[in-house]
Order: structure tokens, then sequence, then C-alpha cells
């Protein structure tokens, strides 16, 4: 589905649930979809039986700063479009013009990796059921119908000035053969999938994530280069249920399959959140929030469904086999082929606070059968309490299971955090701003608020790799994590603070070895464009990541234009203006020294 809306006019969304069917769209009534928000309708086509139809969330209106005239305009040209149609498209029209922006559509592109048939190995990301192909001087119309015809594939258009054919291949035709098809026939002279690119330096739209230090501090915005996440990539937040109205996570929730397991391990279908300010309804949104929509608050894995699963009676606390009924529930889910989940990660936020802190055998088991099933198990190491201290406690102390830390935003060590060798890594859990309960944001501490930053990223790891295994995929989070306290693992950092980009990178390359960023402070991208680019983040080596980390941004003459606690820096001074396009010094310092860098500023 198509619409080229301007973000800013009033009649028109700029993000809105819509029905996205296969293009081009059969000529048929217009299907209405209302807004999460219920104020707005947008309109789409759907073959008559609608099987192929999916719920995605879509963002209108991209526009960049450009005064020629606005694409909509092809679709007024269409006659199988309604009068009501035809009338938001007027409207968008009129919008754009009146603005000094050029507006293009956005879709919503059903993406496929795409790998060569005949030596196994991956050429990339491409259209779904498109290929592009360029035909020799000597081919006329003929030849290349008849080839186009064999295939059973259509022209969608062409790129005369370059020799470019956009090819839409019938629905039995995969894009691997589709090129192994048009390859063997000597009139072409090249052929590849219609690769997508994306944008460098991500930052969403969600209006509150620049107060989201958190994911500043773990550098997710550079991680959402490589990956943002997969929704055949399962979270389970086995915790005190979760606000399933609230509308940054009701579109993420696979709510068909949300249970409670509560008094004993009784289950049950109502999962609403027992906490007043909702602890699971955090740890939800601090994982998978619904992102780049708009609204309120980011979530490190933009695109992964989140499975409820309450196993509280009351927000003071759960029993071990209430516990343990939720984690065996959780690998069911992830493990039967019909619910369409790839692989899971299973987040428990909780910790056992007894006298003498004892092991629960019962929820070791379980736990040992959700590693054994090859789902990722997450858990928050453990706040201090008079029973516990600051030991690492069951079930973050289970060989096997990713235990997490607590730091700040100034990347020390929070004092409430457990510690140990059994501690893995740590993430930012002090202040952490998410959804709440009630529909609402709101801030609160915790480890219990470190390890769903965790789980995001192992979810991210694995829609990067879905064969990665539990073992490399915990592996991959502690060796890729910023060292921060004394060098090397400690007790109370563990292997360090995770970072998001480098996890990705390393999932996507294999080895952080060409990565200058090991051996010196480096921007990217540099330069950095405000009309393009949202974010620019910074990579510490390892020799200068310590505490109180923080970076400072410089004219060329000196002058201070701003500080920056976390790793990424969306070009504004500290006053919110944009900065000015030019030459900026960079200062990187930390209690083990300093280092500086220049980067391009181009608006």
């Amino acid at each position: 589905m198509e619409l080229g809306y301007c973000p800013g006019f009033s009649l028109i969304p700029t993000g809105v649930l819509v029905e996205v069917c296969p293009w081009p769209p059969d000529p048929g009534k217009p299907v209405p979809s209302v807004s999460p928000r219920g104020s707005h309708t947008a309109f789409g086509w759907c073959p008559n039986d609608r099987q192929n139809c999916s719920e995605v969330h879509v963002r209108y209106g991209v526009c960049r700063a450009n005064p020629r005239p606005p694409q909509s305009d092809v679709f007024l040209r269409n006659p199988g479009h309604p009068p009501a149609l035809r009338f938001h498209l007027v409207l968008s029209l009129i919008s754009c013009l009146l603005s000094t922006v050029y507006c293009f559509p956005v879709n919503g592109l059903e993406v496929e990796r795409v790998r060569d048939l005949r030596t196994g190995n991956l050429i990339g990301e491409g259209v779904r059921g498109q290929v592009v192909v360029k035909f020799k001087r000597g081919a006329g119309p003929t030849e290349r119908g008849a080839l186009h015809a064999s295939a059973r594939a259509k022209v969608r258009g062409r790129l005369s000035q370059i020799g470019w054919e956009l090819v839409e291949l019938p629905p039995d035709l995969s894009v691997e053969q589709a090129l192994e098809l048009y390859r063997a026939d000597p009139n072409v002279e090249n052929v590849s999938p219609n690769f997508v690119y994306r944008p460098t330096g991500v930052l969403p739209n969600d209006p509150l994530v620049k107060e989201q230090y958190a994911l500043a501090r773990i550098n997710a915005p550079g991680g959402w280069e490589f990956q943002k996440g997969a929704s055949n990539i399962l979270i389970a937040v086995v915790d005190t249920g979760v606000d399933t109205d609230h509308p940054d996570l009701s579109g993420k929730l696979d709510l068909a399959r949300a249970r409670s397991f509560t008094g004993g391990g009784v289950e049950g279908t109502n999962v609403e959140d027992v906490c007043s300010g909702g602890h699971g309804t955090l740890v939800a949104g601090i994982a998978s929030a619904s992102t780049d929509n708009g609204f309120q608050t980011a979530g490190v894995s933009w695109n992964s469904k989140v499975l409820p699963i309450r196993v509280f009676d009351s927000c003071a606390g759960a029993d071990s086999i209430s516990i343990s009924s939720g984690v065996l529930y959780a690998v069911g889910v992830a493990t039967t082929p019909a619910y369409g989940y790839s692989r899971a990660v299973i987040n428990l936020s909780l910790g056992i606070s007894s006298s003498g802190c004892p092991d629960s055998q019962v929820l070791t088991d379980a736990v040992n059968v959700a590693l054994g099933g090859d789902v990722v198990v997450v858990a928050s190491a453990g706040n201090q309490d008079t029973n516990c201290g600051l030991k690492v406690r069951s079930p973050a102390n289970i060989p096997g299971v990713i235990a997490v830390g607590a730091t700040d935003d100034a990347d020390l060590r929070a004092s409430f955090s457990a510690v140990g060798s059994s501690l893995s890594v740590v993430a930012p859990g002090v202040e952490v701003l998410a959804a709440a309960n009630g529909g609402g944001v709101a801030p609160d501490s915790g480890t219990s608020f470190s390890a769903p930053h965790v789980a995001g990223l192992a979810a991210l790891i694995l829609a990067a790799n879905v064969n990665k295994s539990t073992t490399e995929v915990k592996n991959i989070i502690e060796q890729t994590a910023d060292d921060l306290g004394p060098p090397g693992t400690d007790d109370g950092y563990g292997r360090g603070r995770i970072n998001v980009f480098k996890a990705l990178r390393f999932v996507a390359r294999g080895t952080l070895a060409d990565f200058k960023g090991e051996e010196k402070v480096i921007a990217f991208p540099n330069p950095f464009r405000l009309t393009s680019q949202t974010a620019v983040s910074f990579a510490v080596p390892a020799s200068l990541q310590g505490s109180n980390l923080e970076v400072l941004i410089y004219t060329v003459n000196g002058e201070k234009v701003r500080t920056l606690k976390g790793l990424s820096w969306d070009g504004r001074n500290d006053a919110g203006n944009r900065v000015a396009s030019g030459t900026y010094i960079y200062l990187v310092q930390s209690d083990r020294g300093q280092a500086k860098g220049r980067i391009a500023i181009i608006k």
C-alpha cells in the first residue's frame, strides 16, 4: 500500500495501523482501518479473499528538504481509486504543495534473505518476489518479452537511462530461482535481487527516545543499523503480567498464547499486570516496545513479539512452581512450529529472597529444559536486601543463564546491584524510562530493568542469525561488552556493559578485528548529515572505557557545544538546537584517560 501523506497535516496521521496487501492492489473496495487512537482512517486494497493481508505498522509521509513535487500525484491518475481515497490524496497533495518539502510514499516492504543456489552463499536482502534485470544492447522487445513470459513475470517499471527493469515474479517462483533463470539467458547482461537499503545512524521517531539514556549508553542506535529485530523471534516475559491495553505494547503481544501460572502453577488467561506501577509492563517495554511509531518510548528490539506470562498472584511474590510452570510453558510455545516462532528469549526479572538465599532445584531444572531447548534465558542478578546482601541469586546464578547487573547513567555500578563470579554483564538499571501501567511511561530502578536490555539484544542477535546457539548468544553478548571497572572480568561488572552496536557488528561480520573503534575513538557516520541521518555514534576502545565516561563536543574555536553522557549525538547543542554545518571536535574522557577526534556536520 502506498500513500504520500505529509506529516504535520492535521487531518492525515503520520502513523496508523493499516492492512497491507501484495502490490499491485486489486481495484476493489477500500478496506478502512482505524488508527490506534481511533481518530484517523487509512485506505488500501486487498484481494477479494483477503487471505494474504497482514496488519503492520506503517509510517507515512517521510519528507526531505526538496521543492520537487510529490510523487503522490501518480495515484490520482488511477481510475480504480475510489472517491474517498482520491479526496484524501487531493488533501495530501495540497498539503505537500503548500509545504517546502518533497514527500514520497513509504512502502511496507517484504524483505527476504537471498542466497545463490549454486554456492549456497548469501547474496543479500532483497524485496520478496522481485528481481531487477538488465538486457544486452542487442536484445529487443521480442527477446525481452519472451523471457519474461517464460518466467510468467511482469515488468513493473524501467529505468530507461541505464537499462534496468524491475520485474514482478509469480508467487511460485522464488527470487533465487528467478536469478538462475535470467542468468541462463544469453540476452541478459545482469540480474540481481531488488536489494534493500536502510538509513544509517538509526534513531526512531518515538518522542521520548532522547530521554532514554539507556539506549544511548548501550549504543542501540548504532546496532539498529544492522538489525531491528524480527516478529518470528519471541521474548517471553515471565513476570507480574503486562498492561495489555498499553498503546506501546498492545500490538506486540501474543495474547492468543499469553497465560498466567499462579498459586502453585494453576493455569489461567488473565495476564494483566498485578503491580500498580507495572513491573512486567516496564520490562516488556524496555525489551520490545513498539518502536518508530511516533509514540512514547522505543524498545531495544523493535520487531520481536512479546509473550506475557504472569507468575505473580500479587506484586509481593511468586512461588517456584508457578515460575517453573511459566518457563516450561514459554519453551513449549517457542518450540511449537505451528506458532511460527524460530527462536525465543525468556526474561526472568525476579530472584529468590528468602532467608539464606537457597537455589531452587525445581526452577533450575525448568531453566535447564529451556537452555537445552535452545531458548536463551536472561535473568536479573538481584538487588541488595537483608537476606541475600549483594549475592547473585537464583535463577541468575544458574550456569548458562545470562546474569545481568545494573549501572547508572554514568556507567557506574548501581549501589544495589548484585556482585559475584556468576555475573555475566551489566546494563542500565537506574531510573530507566519505559512503558508503565495505565498507558503512560515511568522511570524505575533495579536489576529487573537491566535484564530486558539484554533480552532485547539477544532477540536482535537471533534475528540477525537464527542459528546461533544459546551459548553463542551468551558469548557474543559478553565478548562485545565494554569493559568497566578493573580491567578484565570482575565481580562488579562481569564482562562489562553491553554494547548493541559491537554485538550486532560482530554477528554481521564475524569479527571485530577490522573495527577501528577497537583501537581509537571514532565517530560514525562521518560526515554526519543532519537532513538525512538521525544520530552519530561514538566507538570507544576498551583501554578508555571506564567510570564517568562522557563525550564533549566543541567547535574548532574551542566553544563547548554539548556534553553527552551516552555514545550517540543527534547533532543538537545543549539548548536543543541543531548545530551549524562545519567541523567539530569531540573529546571522550573517563577515569582511564581521554582521546579526541573530528567530525564534519553537514546540514
